[in-house]
């Protein structure tokens, strides 16, 4: 069989499972099962291929027939124009969540270009933490994640972008966090999602992390209880940027208010015109 033949073959398989972008997808799984860069399977067409490329390939295509995300099989994805180490322990970093990073680095304080401290709080694959503290090369980054498997992977990444000796790693709850430290830039993407969500896609479900996703309260227990904590461990000129739910902002606004946590307060929409982030700043201590 041709590369060009299983190229084909995988393009139909796709297609009848219902997967988006088959041909992509199927270029990305041949590019990872055969060590090539994309561009080089059509400059290979008519190469014959080996039994264990072949059988290399058949894994994983059969792994993504089941739903398995891509991410996962190829171990990498894209965020904020950097390559992330993936894996089933930490969600897939989604591009809603580089509002974040977007909205740090527009602040006075990222344009002072000073040496900051920053906590990426649930830091999973370390995708928020680590980007910023990649755009601002003088700053020391905390992350923070319950999940010892999600530290791991933050860790990898951190080394793989040779920004380690920069970072501090630590396995809690985000909830517990303490430390005599204040911060200028605290970063979150808290699960979220209500455990009777049933708009889920199945993909999420049967394979990222469930500690990542969902949340008491009709998604609203983890987001309330690390308010405030980065009130605590915020700077009084800091910036709190948390991801949220498209259907949370009036909940969080209300408890904001009950609770008095920051002075200051905004809501940002995200690409598909959703509430997706909270900005907060003047914490009260």
């Amino acid at each position: 069989m041709t590369l060009k033949e299983l190229l084909d073959k995988t393009v139909e398989y796709f297609k009848k499972k219902k997967i988006d972008q088959a041909r992509l997808e199927t270029e990305l799984l041949l590019a990872e099962a055969l060590h090539l860069k994309r561009i080089d399977i059509y400059l290979q067409f008519e190469r014959p291929l080996q039994e264990d490329e072949v059988n290399r390939l058949r894994d994983l295509v059969t792994r993504r027939g089941k739903g398995e995300p891509l991410a996962y099989l190829t171990e990498k994805k894209e965020f904020y124009t950097r390559e992330f180490f993936v894996n089933a322990d930490v969600l897939i970093p989604r591009p809603e969540t580089e509002m974040l990073v977007q909205q740090a680095l527009a602040t006075d304080a990222a344009a002072k270009k000073s040496p900051l401290k920053i906590l990426d709080l649930g830091c999973g694959s370390g995708c928020l933490g680590l980007t910023l503290g990649l755009e601002l090369p003088l700053s020391e980054v905390f992350l923070v994640d319950i999940s010892p498997a999600a530290l791991s992977v933050a860790e990898k990444n951190a080394q793989r972008f040779e920004i380690q000796d920069r970072c501090h790693f630590i396995e809690t709850d985000a909830k517990n966090f303490h430390h005599e430290l204040v911060f200028d830039f605290i970063l979150a993407n808290p699960p979220y999602i209500s455990r009777d969500d049933t708009n889920v896609q199945k993909s999420v479900l049967d394979f990222e992390p469930s500690l990542a996703l969902f949340a008491d309260e009709n998604g609203m227990q983890e987001i309330k209880n690390w308010l405030p904590v980065a009130s605590k461990h915020l700077k009084p000129d800091g910036y709190f940027f948390l991801e949220h739910g498209f259907d949370q902002k009036e909940v969080i606004e209300k408890s904001l208010k009950t609770n008095e946590w920051f002075k200051s307060f905004k809501f940002l929409k995200d690409f598909s015109d959703l509430d997706r982030l909270l900005i907060a700043s003047e914490p009260m201590k």
